[in-house]
């Protein structure tokens, strides 16, 4: 069942690397849930995150918008509900969930480019098989 687009934070993060073009360098909370907590830190198949809407809003310019939290994790892969798929990878602080969204290109004459990670919404769109696409980047109000 395609449920549409969802709204995910970001958290604040250094904005791009100027030699690999123009984007937005994003992280996520969910990225760090601590529902994932058990997971053994050399473990490399897929993680399941399921993502909820626990009623918190972002405003934006187009009004309040509902942002999805994790609320739970699993090695096993889910049968219902929204989650998404991510990866274990090393972080400065210990370990981060990687789900393929960390980055967001735009085109040089996009006001967002200069956005930093935490001032922005990512609009993601879940796939079928718990992956996560980006559709865009929406600014906080």
């Amino acid at each position: 069942k395609d449920i549409g687009y969802i709204y995910l934070e970001t958290e604040p993060v250094d904005p791009r690397d100027f030699l690999s073009g123009t984007y937005v360098a994003l992280k996520y909370p969910i990225s760090n849930p601590e529902t994932c907590a058990s997971i053994p830190p050399n473990y490399h198949d897929a993680i399941y995150v399921r993502l909820e809407d626990k009623g918190r809003k972002a405003v934006t310019s187009a009004g309040a918008v509902p942002v999805h939290e994790a609320a739970g994790c699993s090695v096993d892969k889910p049968t219902e509900g929204l989650w998404a798929r991510g990866t274990l990878a090393p972080d400065l602080r210990g370990r981060r969930l990687i789900f393929g969204i960390e980055r967001y290109y735009l085109n040089d004459n996009d006001p967002l480019k200069n956005a930093l990670s935490g001032s922005v919404l990512a609009k993601v769109h879940p796939d079928r098989n718990y992956g996560l696409r980006i559709n865009g980047l929406v600014r906080r109000h």
